[in-house]
């Protein structure tokens, strides 16, 4: 069960969540009091996107920028509770899921923007055992599905009812993300709900299974998934430092998409309790990056985004997710930290 415990950490979360807010020891030494400092929070069951902001941190990509990243990791802290935070101050920027914010917005009066595109396509995927030899989702009627509880599961559920997959025709149950995975690993459960991008290799690697995926974005449900927000107030007083801060993360992001291996080896180095191979590690980097982009941003500056996109995310929360149609989606989300007035 070690290899599958250690599976679990890693792929869910490039890092195991250090809980601590920390800036780089090795890239920002006695100059960093001349830097202005981003509080940023990543909770820390995410995938590994973010957890590339390290490499920026350890490779001076932010001081450059005159920044000091301070990154926060709370293991404990998803969806909702994520909101929460960045809308007490308690952190600058932070991770959210794009729908989870607009709801926010509209139920709680939330005043986060989102300011920086991370996953501009949905990467939600649901993974069978490729031994199972199961092609559609249809085939699932029967089985037994579980989702992480600490998720927002409305799309992965209409897309399983999409194939005629619902409570009356198949076992559809929430669980803690340690015991979705353990169940699968263990064939206790037929599906599960998450990243494949990540898990696919991280399975192979250390449980020895292949997997088939069954992705949100191919069937209907591509949308606006998740990217950093800020308050209102923080972005119309600190609209410069938000600049640079969004060219730093595009810096970064680019520069372990052009080096995989190099931004793999900084993850762990930085964090030696992975135990996962560097290799691993850069595939699933790899694996991610198309997910960075949609059809209506290629071209434009990493980060950058599409009214179009979010248009398509208003109409998929309106549908399943309980915005209502006069939602104003405009005002949650800008480009305004890519402008160079």
């Amino acid at each position: 069960m070690r290899a599958s415990l250690r599976a679990v950490a890693f792929g869910m979360g490039i890092l195991i969540a250090v809980g601590t807010v920390a800036s780089s020891s090795r890239a920002q030494t006695a100059d960093s009091g001349a830097l202005k400092t981003v509080r940023m929070l990543l909770p820390g069951q995410i995938g590994p996107a973010t957890g590339i902001m390290w490499y920026g941190v350890d490779t001076g990509i932010f001081k450059k920028r005159g920044i000091d990243l301070q990154i926060d990791e709370p293991a404990s802290v998803a969806g909702a509770s994520s909101i929460a935070l960045l809308d007490s101050g308690k952190y600058d920027v932070g991770y959210v899921s794009s729908i989870t914010m607009l709801q926010a917005r509209q139920e709680n009066g939330s005043e986060l923007v989102q300011f920086y595109g991370l996953y501009q396509s949905n990467p939600n995927c649901f993974l069978v055992k490729k031994s199972a030899g199961i092609t559609s989702l249809d085939q699932l009627k029967g089985k037994t599905i579980l989702l992480a509880s600490s998720s927002d599961n409305a799309t992965p559920l209409a897309m399983l009812a999409k194939h005629g997959v619902t409570a009356s025709t198949a076992k559809i149950e929430m669980a803690a993300t340690a015991a979705m995975f353990g169940a699968f690993i263990q064939g206790t459960a037929d599906a599960i709900s998450t990243y494949a991008y990540s898990n696919q290799p991280i399975l192979r690697q250390e449980n020895n299974l292949d997997t088939t995926a069954f992705c949100q974005a191919d069937d209907g449900f591509n949308f606006q998934s998740s990217g950093l927000a800020t308050k209102s107030s923080y972005l119309s007083a600190n609209r410069a430092l938000l600049r640079a801060l969004s060219a730093g993360i595009a810096a970064t992001f680019n520069a372990a998409s052009a080096n995989p291996q190099a931004a793999a080896a900084d993850l762990h180095q930085r964090f030696p309790q992975l135990t996962l191979p560097v290799d691993v590690i850069a595939q699933t980097l790899r694996l991610e990056v198309p997910y960075w982009r949609t059809a209506n941003t290629k071209g434009l500056p990493l980060g950058m985004m599409s009214a179009a996109d979010w248009a398509i995310t208003k109409q998929i929360g309106v549908k399943y997710n309980g915005l209502r149609p006069d939602f104003d989606v405009a005002a949650a989300w800008t480009n305004a930290t890519f402008d160079t007035k």
